[in-house]
């Protein structure tokens, strides 16, 4: 995956992908294949270096950061 301005490891930058896609985080664990748990644990870490609380937060600031990587 692409670098990410949040220092982001893989796992957490697929989780939030994934979390933002499905909208939950159990919905996401299945599409990923690993535990609702684990899933919480990489958007939890993702969400604290990038500064945000909530989803809401989250999925705007982890767009954003997607569409300056395509516009790259």
């Amino acid at each position: 995956m692409n670098s990410n301005p949040w220092g982001l490891t893989e796992r957490e930058a697929t989780a939030m992908t994934a979390v933002i896609q499905h909208g939950r985080s159990k919905t996401a664990a299945r599409a990923m294949g690993i535990s609702y748990r684990t899933v919480e644990a990489y958007f939890c870490g993702a969400r604290k270096k990038m500064g945000v609380s909530s989803l809401v937060q989250a999925a705007v600031a982890w767009d954003r950061h997607l569409r300056e990587q395509v516009a790259a």
